[in-house]
């Protein structure tokens, strides 16, 4: 059980454009981000949940699910927003940035990333391709110094920040790292397991083609 108390960001893209890579895409980021929140709310280590976007439905939505919102004053992607929302954490909580797109994401696996992220200053975790990333953690909190976008993992390791390692065969680790952008992912992910929400739409899609 994590000993540490986190503040969770996740930043979200506005649906309408999100996931064009997945038939019915907006419909599975509506899914996936339920089930990332549902996954955070459930993990010991978590105390406050922030959502930062630029899309009002989804400030909506996530504010259904009882999450702290932030809206971005001037989108200019990722990294900006999260060192947006970070003023807004409670102070003295480690800061946990998540993406909004891990469906097979569990509070078991959450609490595994947030114990070993607490054993050092910064960590990230890894996407199942290798080469973006998932997660980072800071666990005194600010400053942000994340590096999300095209293969930050390199960027990440490059700044100092420690590797929550992967192990081969692992359900937690998969969880951890199943970042879904294509249907291949979303594939890999039902095989891994998907959130409730997620596992829905995958019903409701295949009832209907």
């Amino acid at each position: 059980m994590p000993s540490h108390d986190w503040s969770v960001i996740i930043p979200v893209k506005p649906f309408a454009s999100a996931k064009s890579r997945l038939p019915h895409g907006p419909i599975f980021a509506h899914s996936f981000l339920l089930d990332v929140i549902s996954a955070v709310r459930g993990s010991s280590g978590v105390s406050h949940i922030r959502v930062v976007t630029s899309d009002p439905y989804v400030a909506d939505v996530a504010a259904a699910q009882n999450c702290f919102i932030t809206v971005e004053t001037a989108p200019d992607g990722i990294n900006q927003a999260v060192a947006q929302a970070a003023l807004e954490v409670p102070p003295g909580h480690g800061i946990a940035v998540i993406l909004g797109d891990l469906p097979c994401l569990t509070p078991d696996a959450l609490n595994i990333a947030l114990e070993r992220a607490a054993r050092v200053e910064v960590a990230f975790a890894s996407d199942e391709a290798g080469t973006g990333s998932t997660m980072w953690f800071s666990r005194k909190g600010g400053p942000i110094d994340t590096h999300f976008g095209e293969r930050s993992r390199a960027a990440h390791r490059a700044s100092g920040a420690s590797e929550i390692d992967a192990e081969p065969g692992s359900l937690w680790s998969a969880q951890l790292h199943r970042d879904v952008d294509t249907e291949v992912d979303l594939w890999d992910a039902i095989r891994i397991g998907v959130g409730l929400n997620t596992a829905d739409v995958v019903t409701a899609q295949a009832a209907g083609s």
